[in-house]
């Protein structure tokens, strides 16, 4: 998983929302905390997001459908029975 895709910075902008908060618009924090915070969020978000997609994997093989019958190829039909 990249660390830049949707999930994770999502997820990082909302764990870290209230201390951005604080260190952009109330002032109650310092600056450089809330920043270091974001991106330890950031970081923690793209480890669980990757170990998440890992779990789940690749998704399923497709099937193939072969045609029996009349819609079957030369190839594809059994040989006749030998007399």
């Amino acid at each position: 998983m990249n660390l830049m895709s949707a999930p994770v910075v999502i997820g990082a902008a909302l764990m870290s929302a209230p201390a951005l908060w604080q260190g952009f618009v109330t002032g109650t924090m310092p600056v450089d905390v809330a920043l270091t915070r974001a991106l330890i969020a950031l970081v923690g978000c793209w480890v669980a997001v990757s170990a998440v997609a890992m779990l789940v994997g690749t998704p399923p093989p497709r099937v193939t459908i072969v045609p029996v019958g009349d819609d079957a190829t030369p190839a594809e039909q059994p040989a006749p029975p030998a007399t």
